[in-house]
C-alpha cells in the first residue's frame, strides 16, 4: 500500500508548483516517484539508492549521485554513463576519486584517479596522458612514470 504527500515550491514567477511523491512498496524495495521529474529512487533491502529514469529504466540523476551504495561509495551517472562535470563521478569509500566523462575517466586539469594513499593517474578521454610538466602516473611509494 502506498501512501502521497504533496510539496510546495515557489517558482521564479511566484506561482506555486505543487509536487506529487508517491512512495510505495514494490517487490520488497522502497520506491519514490517524482511525477515532474520522471525518475523514481529505489532502495534495496541492503540501503543502497539508485535513481533511474522511468520510462526505460536507465541509470540517471541530474542533480546528485544517481547510486548511493550503502557502504558510502557514490556515483554520479547521467543518463547512464558515468559523468559529472565540476566534480569526481566516483567518490569511494576508502577515499580513492575518480573524474569520468561519458563514460571515460577524462581530468584536464589535474589527475583523473586520485587515491588516499598518494596514488594518482591522469586520463584525457578514457586514456592515459602524456603530461610535459610530470609523470602520467605516481604510485604511493615514489615510483613515477612518464608516457611518450
Amino acid at each position: 500500500m502506498g501512501n502521497a504527500r504533496f510539496l510546495i515550491t515557489r517558482s521564479s514567477t511566484g506561482l506555486d508548483n505543487y509536487l506529487l511523491v508517491c512512495k510505495t512498496m514494490r517487490l520488497g524495495r522502497e520506491e519514490w516517484f517524482e511525477d515532474k521529474k520522471f525518475t523514481r529512487m529505489d532502495v534495496s533491502p541492503d540501503g543502497t539508492k539508485r535513481w533511474s529514469l522511468i520510462q526505460t529504466g536507465m541509470i540517471h540523476r541530474a542533480d546528485g549521485p544517481a547510486i548511493e551504495w550503502a557502504d558510502g561509495e557514490k556515483w554520479w551517472i547521467y543518463k547512464g554513463k558515468m559523468n559529472r562535470l565540476g566534480g569526481p563521478a566516483i567518490e569511494r569509500v576508502n577515499g580513492r576519486i575518480e573524474w569520468w566523462v561519458e563514460d571515460k575517466l577524462h581530468r584536464e586539469n589535474g589527475p583523473a584517479v586520485e587515491g588516499k594513499d598518494g596514488y594518482k593517474a591522469w586520463y584525457v578521454n578514457g586514456s592515459h596522458r602524456a603530461r610535459v610538466d610530470g609523470p602520467a602516473i605516481e604510485w604511493p611509494d615514489g615510483e613515477k612514470w612518464w608516457l611518450v
